[in-house]
């Protein structure tokens, strides 16, 4: 093998190993935010919602939040959903 291709291994497992760290440390802070999270009552919950957010929709948020969405009469209604 040439040193020009271990070379560009090597950077690429580097660059993979950084990529890694950090999907590791970001799972770390997810799970602690569904911890608490999960305390909250529904209303906290729901003033958690962002209905005019452009990155996250409003379904991901239900799904984070642990809540479900659902439409009575035309309009959007928000319901806690009670685990076992």
């Amino acid at each position: 093998m040439s040193s020009e291709y271990k070379k560009e291994i090597d950077e690429l497992r580097e660059s993979n190993d950084k990529l890694a760290k950090a999907l590791g440390n970001t799972t770390v802070e997810r799970d602690w935010a569904v911890k608490k999270l999960e305390s909250l009552d529904s209303l906290n919950k729901k003033s958690l919602m962002d209905t005019q957010a452009k990155t996250l929709s409003l379904s991901k948020q239900c799904n984070i939040l642990g809540v479900s969405r659902a439409k009575r009469g035309g309009k959007c209604c928000l319901i806690q959903i009670f685990r076992d």
